[in-house]
């Protein structure tokens, strides 16, 4: 399965991740505190390759027979034909998963200004796979043939982990905007173990937030 994993690793590039949720942080002590909530997020993936497909039609109307007579007249016999085709094209496939996840995490604020603060966030989230379109390769051995996403052997849940050190500016003391890089990463592999091979998804970006103190 090694020839298949690095196929699809050519094949397939990362292109966008975003999310949105409502999450709760409960503080422990002035600096300390817990995080959770509801997240749902989109991931998307550009499939791109080239393909060589040949096949035989059948043709009418072709010459299928030249006879040649003595009195120097040629005749020509019209039929069907078979006739080898060669296809060369390029194709290029949008992939999506959708997922909803449960966060699961610790945070700490070590510095803190008049209305600024920033804090460092981490921990695991158990992510519940909803749903995949699109297409990848079969198998290494046969790479024209493409199949659904859905028919490959992932995980209905899996664990993974974020990393985000954010920033935040108080309007007032019930108020405030955050702004942060945040970096995601899977603790295992997305696909079940019979699939012969590991699949983890991974990102950095940026996240932007409106809390409100209850």
């Amino acid at each position: 399965m090694d020839a298949y994993a690095e196929q699809r690793s050519v094949a397939e590039e990362g292109l966008d991740q975003w999310w949105a949720g409502l999450q709760v942080r409960y503080q422990l002590t002035p600096r300390w505190f817990l995080e959770s909530g509801g997240q749902y997020r989109q991931t998307t993936n550009r499939f791109t390759d080239s393909y060589q497909l040949v096949y035989t039609e059948i043709e009418s109307n072709q010459v299928v027979q030249i006879i040649n007579r003595q009195d120097g007249t040629v005749e020509e016999v019209m039929g069907a034909l078979e006739v080898e085709v060669t296809e060369n094209g390029a194709r290029t496939i949008y992939n999506r998963s959708n997922q909803w996840t449960l966060p699961l995490y610790v945070g700490y604020q070590f510095h803190r200004q008049d209305r600024f603060g920033m804090s460092l966030v981490v921990g695991p989230e158990l992510t519940y796979l909803s749903s995949l379109s699109g297409q990848t390769y079969q198998d290494a051995q046969t790479s024209e043939t493409l199949i659904p996403l859905s028919q490959l052997p992932y995980k209905n849940t899996f664990w993974q982990a974020m990393t985000r050190l954010e920033l935040h500016f108080e309007f007032d003391k019930a108020t405030r905007i955050n702004f942060g890089l945040q970096g995601r990463f899977g603790l295992g592999s997305m696909l079940k173990s019979d699939a012969g091979y590991r699949e983890r998804q991974q990102s950095i970006g940026v996240m932007m937030g409106l809390s409100r103190r209850l």
